[in-house]
């Protein structure tokens, strides 16, 4: 059996996006309401990635950790930001100023993990409220045998 056979699977980071003049154009687009930055890479816009959770996810999921894990489990891979357009995204202030990685996510692709992160919110919230709902209708039956079922003054 050969060496590399037994090491197991590699993993491997993508490479940064190619460091041109016109992919580290950045732009502020509107999304969902709010401007965010954006580069175009190969003709598609990309918005960071960061960003787009500060604004939007970041108080329906637990971190930045868990909406990289939903990305996978979603089958998106985001693109990798060069060093060029880390640093115009700290100078927008759209990434912390000791941040020095960045991922970026197509509008298409966040809308998908947008739609993931809040329907299992709003699932959860069902769950809660019809059991909510279902215990709150056993303590009225209680109270009203409660009421019914007392000794009555003669």
């Amino acid at each position: 059996m050969p060496l590399h056979a037994l090491r197991g699977p590699v993993y491997s980071t993508p490479s940064p996006v190619e460091n041109i003049p016109q992919n580290n154009e950045c732009k502020m687009v509107e999304l969902r309401g709010a401007k965010v930055a954006s580069f175009t890479v190969d003709g598609c816009e990309l918005i960071c990635l960061p960003q787009a959770f500060d604004l939007f996810l970041k108080h329906l999921v637990g971190g930045l950790h868990t909406v990289y894990t939903k990305l996978k489990r979603l089958e998106i891979t985001p693109v990798v930001c060069n060093v060029e357009q880390v640093r115009i995204l700290r100078g927008l202030g759209a990434i912390q100023p000791g941040v020095n990685r960045c991922k970026l996510i197509s509008r298409k692709d966040f809308e998908t993990l947008y739609n993931d992160c809040t329907n299992n919110l709003k699932d959860i919230f069902l769950l809660f409220f019809f059991n909510f709902v279902t215990v709150e209708k056993n303590i009225i039956i209680i109270l009203k045998n409660l009421v019914w079922n007392r000794p009555r003054k003669a």
